[in-house]
């Protein structure tokens, strides 16, 4: 009869546990999208400081990803990519002038592949004004 008892009782605990993981992993998922929700609805409005305060918590996110990665489905993994990508397309509306001042900022949590995206993103975005520079020059 105490076998049993024990048996149900390891069974129980761990439910319970699978249970608590999945409700951790859900809650940073519900956590990331509302965030990315909130830069995308607000990002207008930010100051330097608010891109910073945005910056630091996207990191935490992606901090947070690493010790829930391996409980994620695939879907759950395609879900974070899409939050992701969500908030670089709201920064990409962020004014230049505040991508420049914070680029230093934003490169030193990149790794390498991060690193070069930043670049390839300074470099679209500098050919860009350019664009814009020289399609003004043809009105003065």
């Amino acid at each position: 009869m105490s076998k049993k008892i024990l048996k149900v009782f390891v069974l129980l605990i761990g439910m319970t546990t699978l249970v608590s993981c999945n409700n951790a992993k859900r809650q940073y998922m519900n956590s990331f999208e509302q965030f990315v929700t909130s830069v995308e609805t607000d990002y207008s409005t930010y100051t330097m400081e608010d891109w910073k305060w945005s910056f630091d918590e996207f990191k935490s996110f992606e901090e947070q990803f690493e010790i829930y990665q391996d409980k994620m489905s695939s879907d759950d993994i395609a879900e974070i990519a899409d939050f992701e990508e969500r908030y670089l397309r709201t920064l990409s509306h962020a004014p230049g002038s505040i991508i420049s001042n914070l680029t230093p900022y934003i490169s030193s949590f990149l790794d390498e592949e991060g690193q070069d995206l930043l670049q390839r993103f300074g470099d679209d975005l500098g050919d860009v004004v350019d664009d814009i520079r020289d399609f003004l020059d043809l009105f003065r």
